[in-house]
């Protein structure tokens, strides 16, 4: 099925063996590494998107994941696209 095609992940995961999406899975913050800024709108499986609070940090940015209910959710980056998956305790 797959032979002769050439498969691209949605998100590289890791910056030199660092996360760039931690921790994963997370109770009440998650940090994304980024070494420019950007926005990242947060979305539920479903796509709609969710309000949070974002932190600058030195690092890159925080968020503040604790009135999400559990479940897993998508950040994208607005500048290149890719998407993270995380999921809230």
């Amino acid at each position: 099925f797959f032979e002769g095609k050439e498969l691209v992940p949605l998100s590289s995961n890791f910056i030199d063996n660092q996360p760039l999406l931690y921790p994963n899975p997370a109770k009440d913050q998650i940090n994304l590494m980024r070494d420019r800024p950007s926005l990242f709108p947060l979305f539920d499986l479903h796509g709609k998107n969710i309000e949070v609070n974002f932190n600058q940090v030195p690092i890159g940015i925080s968020i503040d994941i604790s009135n999400l209910v559990p479940g897993f959710y998508l950040l994208r980056d607005e500048h290149t696209k890719e998407i993270y998956k995380f999921y809230k305790q």
